[in-house]
């Protein structure tokens, strides 16, 4: 069955699935790795990973809303070194920003967005 398999709302990964079976098994693997992780660091740091993997993007960051802020706690491609540490490690403040704005407004942004953000927050 051929049908329209876009990703909604998303910005620049509107694309075709060329092979819905495909993208079902990469779903499928990335639901079971999550699945076997024990604890929340090995969770975060499995999501940047498949995500960076999976969805083709240079890097991705995984953050978790705490006291002082957004605070970076996983990280794959450019931002993230050897082991499980973050490269240049920020907070960034509710608001402040793309990731500070996308956290408040509860909603996502197309990453072509984020050109109007750079200069707000540094490393982020």
């Amino acid at each position: 069955m051929k049908g329209d398999w876009r990703i909604p709302d998303l910005g620049a990964l509107h694309h075709h699935v060329e092979d819905p079976l495909v993208a079902l098994g990469h779903l499928t693997k990335f639901a079971l790795s999550m699945l076997r992780q024990n604890t929340l660091e090995d969770l975060l740091w499995d999501i940047a990973q498949n995500v960076g993997d999976l969805l083709g993007f240079e890097d991705c960051v995984v953050y978790l809303l705490e006291s002082e802020g957004l605070v970076q706690h996983a990280a794959f491609g450019i931002k993230h070194q050897e082991g499980r540490q973050i490269r240049n490690k920020i907070v960034i403040p509710l608001g402040a920003g793309l990731v500070g704005t996308v956290a408040t407004s509860r909603t996502s942004s197309p990453a072509a967005a984020s050109s109007r953000f750079r200069s707000r927050t540094k490393g982020g």
